[in-house]
């Protein structure tokens, strides 16, 4: 049988779903999937699966299929009922036809007990209880509802610091959790306690960091409600919102925040611009065909927001467009600072929001030191030209254009070749132009660059990034660089003197703009 299949690890909670798992067919790529559960109420609902990451285990295991990396998926939505006990079942398409694969037990076959709601304890014991005998199934009842219990009540226990920074972000890493990080070295270096909250995607928990004299310490909540009431008890005086994707209810948080904000005299609240989200629920400004959607008329909106999963991260699809739009323009009406990190960005907000940076709200920063500790990399002028492209690529980070220009450098006879210094979501797709190498760590990326014999660097991002550390890097270690006509790389590319700008977005062309790039530095 050619075809692999599994439902990795699944959590729970209420209507929001979290997991992931694979499904390679070695002899051809999968068009796209569904997750298909039923429902409390009685229905079945689909949820479309999501792009899962470069998946290196499945490379190990299968080295001969070149398509073994992208096989990965990612499943993760807010229902509109909770999922009940049954069979479930995961549909692809494969040349066309769907394939139906079955998922008996769910979900409390893949998930942990602990990560599903109380009312399912009694049925982790049963299905244990068959399984593996009576006393397992008791310790296993127990451990779900003790731990469930503990993160309920341990919070009232907690003593909290008074007149903290409270920071709440989305827990998933990249530039906004790098400037994050930042905040929290600022205040903590003026001698503030800092609160970090984040979503936990893996356990649908919410995670509250605090720093202070005594040094860091943890606490899980398992609903936002939850959340926003234990943050009204706080005395904190600052607010910082560093990214809202991943909260169960966007809206609510923005209405708290503001509701925060007006209950006291002294308080202050700063957004910090690192994505879109407060325009579009696809917080890339990516559209459901996997195009810059440009900020259209509201009625294109309606028309790509329930059919966008993947640039929603399955989230928010279900949310109307002049609702959001209207919740995130009192939100930002109130703040008493937003920090942009581009002009690029502002201009986008703008557009969605006009007579915004009108009101003296908005102060563009830069980003402190993105490059220390990178030094100046020797590159090679051969041919072909090796071309680096650096971090986890993305759907909106380039994925399908980096394929689409390794197909036309092979159709040229191969004059560039292409290392991933990172993954690419969605593999290779077979191309021998094209290599993927894995995470890398910052300290060793310079000799790396320099043992792979890179000519120059690209950043095939068709999002308008807000700002990008990588370009920053990359900069920093004085290679050439190729950048979209698109965003804050591009503002600062045109002031770098081996920076190139394309233009457009058909591959074609990209690919001779780039190939005469590389000749005029060879």
């Amino acid at each position: 049988m050619s075809l692999h299949y599994s439902l990795d690890s699944l959590t729970v909670r209420g209507c929001r779903v979290f997991g992931w798992g694979f499904c390679l067919d070695t002899a051809t790529v999968l068009e796209e999937g569904r997750l298909c559960v039923p429902l409390a109420d009685g229905r079945w609902y689909e949820i479309h699966l999501l792009p899962g990451g470069y998946r290196e285990d499945l490379v190990r295991w299968q080295p001969d299929v070149p398509h073994a990396g992208g096989a990965g998926f990612m499943v993760q939505a807010i229902l509109p009922a909770p999922p009940v006990s049954g069979e479930a079942r995961l549909r692809f398409r494969r040349a066309g036809e769907w394939v139906e694969l079955p998922l008996t037990g769910f979900p409390e076959a893949f998930a942990p007990p602990q990560t599903i709601p109380m009312a399912s304890v009694h049925r982790r014991f049963w299905q244990v209880w068959r399984q593996r005998g009576a006393l397992a199934a008791l310790i296993a009842g127990l451990r779900g509802g003790v731990r469930r219990l503990a993160r309920l009540r341990s919070h009232k226990r907690r003593r909290w610091p008074a007149h903290a920074v409270l920071i709440l972000d989305h827990g998933m890493g990249g530039g906004a959790a790098r400037y994050g990080e930042s905040r929290l070295a600022f205040w903590r270096g003026a001698g503030r306690a800092v609160i970090m909250v984040a979503p936990q995607g893996s356990t649908l928990d919410f995670c509250i960091a605090v720093h202070d004299e005594r040094g860091r310490y943890e606490h899980q909540l398992p609903t936002q409600e939850a959340l926003l009431a234990l943050l009204e008890t706080l005395e904190a005086d600052v607010l910082e919102i560093n990214s809202l994707v991943g909260f169960d209810d966007v809206p609510a948080v923005l209405a708290w925040a503001l509701a925060w904000r007006r209950a006291r005299p002294g308080r202050h609240l700063r957004f910090n611009l690192h994505d879109f989200h407060g325009i579009c629920p696809a917080f890339t400004l990516i559209d459901f065909e996997g195009r810059f959607c440009g900020i259209p008329a509201l009625t294109r909106c309606r028309e790509c927001l329930p059919r966008n999963a993947i640039s929603t991260l399955g989230l928010d699809t279900h949310r109307d467009i002049s609702q959001w739009r209207a919740s995130w323009q009192a939100f930002l009406t109130g703040c008493d600072r937003i920090a942009a990190f581009s002009m690029s960005s502002v201009d986008l907000l703008r557009c969605a929001y006009p007579g915004i940076d009108g009101q003296g709200l908005v102060e563009i920063e830069g980003h402190q030191d993105a490059g220390k500790g990178l030094r100046r990399v020797k590159t090679v002028k051969t041919q072909p030209a090796m071309v680096a492209v650096l971090g986890h690529i993305s759907r909106a980070k380039g994925a399908d254009l980096l394929r689409a220009l390794a197909g036309a450098s092979e159709d040229a006879g191969r004059p560039l070749e292409f290392v991933v210094f990172g993954t690419l979501e969605g593999g290779t797709g077979g191309h021998p132009s094209l290599r993927v190498l894995g995470r890398y760590t910052r300290d060793t990326l310079c000799d790396h660059l320099e043992a792979e014999g890179v000519s120059l660097a690209l950043l095939p991002s068709v999002c308008p990034e807000t700002y990008s550390y990588v370009a920053d890097e990359i900069m920093a270690m004085g290679l050439p660089l190729a950048v979209l006509d698109r965003g804050a790389p591009a503002e600062r590319v045109r002031r770098y003197p081996q920076g190139r700008v394309l233009a457009g977005e058909d591959p074609t062309s990209l690919f001779r703009q780039l190939l005469a790039f590389v000749g005029e530095l060879m």
